[in-house]
């Protein structure tokens, strides 16, 4: 299956085929196998590739969050940063907060509190699917 695309128009749809399929993709083994029916469509959302894209979104919380020996330039430079790996962006987190004084990034740690700080219009600068789930939650919820 291609990867899921980034547009009001096609994005629904291919979410709910990617939540379907019993196949994983990539060699990734087994795939979700979700029975979904066709009109939820609209109010699946993905996140790609992890939260922490969202974190480091928003280099500037990072560094008031971690404060001295943050490093910055650390983190992952793409301007989309739903086309970095897991795995890089997970790594580049780690190495851009080892050496503070929090410690280095730990999801059950660090995470919530993170995201509690973030500026959503950072996010939208640097992935694209979050642009279209916030539009959706503001065009459902106002």
């Amino acid at each position: 299956m291609p990867p899921v695309p980034a547009n009001r128009t096609d994005d629904g749809r291919v979410r709910v085929a990617h939540l379907r399929q019993k196949e994983g993709t990539d060699g990734r083994g087994q795939g979700d196998g979700w029975k979904l029916p066709d009109d939820l469509a609209p109010r699946v959302h993905l996140m790609v590739q992890c939260m922490e894209a969202w974190i480091v979104a928003d280099p500037d919380n990072l560094e008031q969050f971690y404060k001295q020996k943050f490093k910055r330039n650390s983190l992952p430079k793409r301007g989309n940063l739903e086309e970095e790996a897991k795995a890089d962006v997970y790594e580049k987190l780690k190495s851009a907060t080892k050496d503070t004084q929090k410690g280095t990034y730990g999801k059950i740690d660090h995470a919530s509190k993170l995201l509690e700080t973030i500026d959503p219009n950072k996010i939208s600068e640097h992935c694209p699917r979050f642009v279209i789930f916030r539009s959706w939650l503001n065009e459902t919820i106002g």
